[in-house]
């Protein structure tokens, strides 16, 4: 609120009695003035190839209160990058003013907090720092094999050009490499030949990973972790007690090809599953302590009796489940999927 000597504003901060600055005034409990500063802040772009907002803002307020925080954003142009930006202030005789910039992808925020001042006052904040071209990427991707193969394609579908690659391993027996080649299409796939390494024991891990690099791209890479198995088990598996051998499972007339049997139905012989093979559960643990419940799937032969009374063999999957215990049963009945074209 303002006060006057005759008709003449008495501006902010010259309001004193002796030299004392007076802050507050009043008659009895009534006030009738504040003394009150006003800040200006500009905004000043001085960074190439990025953009800042730079409307200015003011505001009015009693020394030492604290003023509206304001922030302003800078963004790279286009197929531009920010590589450096910074904020530096002029105007702030007082130090009332504090002003910091923190990245976020492309963009930087600029932000400004601070009091009033004891005088009105205008501060300049200025952005400088610099960009660069932001050039299309490599993607590059690499396999899971012992000897990983690498792809490599262009961001924008040009053409690849001279490469270069290099391989890394931390892998035990792993072997470092780099090389190069060149590509007239937006694709390649790299073959370095180069062992990945063995995999770690149980509870331990180790990284591979390429680069590529390409004249005219930002480089792409790519890595994997190779984590040490937990313990294979082997199970006990057993045929299942009490199942009826003279079930009939559903046949194709017209199996086999080479000379149809004319059969709808078909059975096992008895205890007719045998060479049972690939028998392995993963531990849960590094311990070797079984899942409380798992299937592991075997190979097998089947053999069988036609309704024609000829009998003959196939081969298949069977699965065998079972518990903690490490004991699992195998289920004649689902034999059928690989009895039916028998």
């Amino acid at each position: 609120m303002p006060i006057y000597k005759g008709t003449s504003e008495v501006a902010s901060g010259t309001f004193k009695k002796g030299a004392t600055e007076i802050q507050n005034g009043y008659k009895a409990t009534d006030q009738f003035y504040v003394n009150q500063n006003s800040i200006t802040i500009l905004f000043v772009d001085s960074i190439s190839g990025a953009t800042l907002n730079t409307t200015q803002w003011f505001e009015t307020g009693v020394p030492g209160a604290a003023f509206t925080t304001q922030t302003r954003t800078l963004t790279a142009d286009a197929n531009r990058v920010i590589t450096s930006a910074s904020v530096s202030e002029s105007g702030d005789t007082g130090n009332n003013v504090s002003a910091s910039i923190t990245s976020s992808g492309n963009t930087r925020t600029v932000t400004v907090s601070g009091t009033f001042p004891q005088q009105s006052t205008t501060v300049t904040i200025t952005v400088s720092g610099a960009t660069a071209q932001d050039l299309p990427n490599l993607s590059v991707s690499m396999d899971s094999s012992s000897y990983p193969s690498v792809s490599v394609s262009t961001q924008n579908g040009g053409a690849i050009g001279s490469y270069s690659w290099s391989f890394s391993t931390n892998c035990s027996n792993g072997s470092n490499g780099s090389g190069s080649g060149s590509s007239t299409s937006s694709s390649v796939n790299i073959y370095p030949s180069l062992y990945r390494g063995s995999t770690p024991a149980c509870g331990s891990s180790c990284s591979y990973s390429v680069s590529v690099s390409a004249s005219g791209y930002d480089s792409g890479g790519a890595s994997r972790n190779l984590s040490g198995n937990y313990p294979l088990l082997i199970p006990s598996c057993t045929i299942q007690s009490g199942f009826n051998w003279s079930y009939n499972f559903s046949h194709n007339t017209g199996s086999p090809s080479s000379n149809p049997d004319g059969c709808s139905t078909i059975n096992l012989q008895t205890n007719g599953i045998s060479n049972l093979g690939g028998f392995g559960v993963y531990a849960t643990n590094c311990s070797g302590s079984w899942p409380s419940s798992w299937t592991d799937t075997l190979t097998a032969t089947f053999s069988f009796i036609r309704c024609t009374g000829a009998t003959g063999t196939t081969t298949g999957n069977i699965n065998c489940s079972g518990d903690a215990s490490g004991n699992g049963t195998i289920w004649p009945g689902d034999a059928g999927a690989w009895l039916y074209n028998a």
